[in-house]
């Protein structure tokens, strides 16, 4: 496909989490989802000690790809979207590639605000109270026999996600975006409130695209369809 839509996982997902978007992408649009180092298909190596290191890596991993593409667009949520971000701007310095002809940024407040649930400090225990509370875990994985896996394949990389998600620190050096941006939220977000989200006016060199949705945080999960078609009609134009 001439079009192709790179996305990156917020803090504790993989690629598979994401399987079910291709379809609805297709045919105008390729959906490449992204492993992060410590997930999915990658779940034997070591997990990103920062965001810097997470785009080093994707920027390697895509850079052979990348010139096969009429035109490619970076998204994400949350981590995601601060990856595709700082992804910007590695392209840029490399000058390797032509830039990304849009970003599409979800659940995201300005670069220099990071907020969210703090679980890199957190327990097992109060983790996956959270995730159940929040109905990204089922019930039956509270219980003892699966704490080994659950550990492994869900708490485990949601801290590791986390701490470097947490601790990013945009450069203040880094001139305006010169790409189209899109940005999805939800109107109730718990964590970023829209003077938060509205603050990226301030790093895009031309006007921002806000995409606004009823309910909180997680709109993915609570507009999935829409917001999946929205997107493809964005990578379409």
């Amino acid at each position: 496909m001439s079009k192709a839509l790179y996305y990156f996982p917020h803090a504790g997902a993989s690629a598979a989490n994401f399987r079910d978007w291709h379809e609805s992408m297709k045919p105008e649009i390729l959906l490449i989802s992204f492993d992060y180092n410590g997930h999915g298909r990658l779940k034997d190596k070591a997990f990103y000690r920062s965001v810097k290191e997470a785009v080093n890596d994707i920027y390697n991993r895509m850079k052979n790809d990348v010139p096969k593409r009429e035109k490619y667009f970076l998204g994400g949520q949350c981590l995601g979207a601060v990856i595709a971000y700082e992804l910007y701007y590695k392209i840029k310095a490399e000058g390797e590639l032509k830039l990304p002809d849009k970003l599409i940024l979800i659940g995201q407040g300005a670069p220099d605000i990071i907020k969210g649930i703090p679980y890199s400090t957190m327990e097992f225990d109060e983790i996956i109270q959270v995730l159940y509370q929040e109905g990204n875990i089922d019930q039956k994985l509270l219980s003892e026999e699966y704490k080994e896996a659950v550990n492994a394949l869900v708490v485990r990389p949601l801290k590791a996600d986390s701490e470097i998600y947490e601790s990013y620190k945009t450069d203040p050096g880094n001139e305006y975006l010169n790409v189209e941006t899109h940005i999805f939220y939800g109107e109730q977000d718990m964590h970023y409130t829209v003077d938060d989200i509205k603050r990226w006016d301030s790093y895009v060199n031309g006007d921002v695209h806000y995409h606004s949705y009823t309910g909180g945080h997680n709109i993915i999960k609570e507009h999935l369809s829409e917001i999946l078609c929205d997107i493809k009609e964005i990578c379409k134009e």
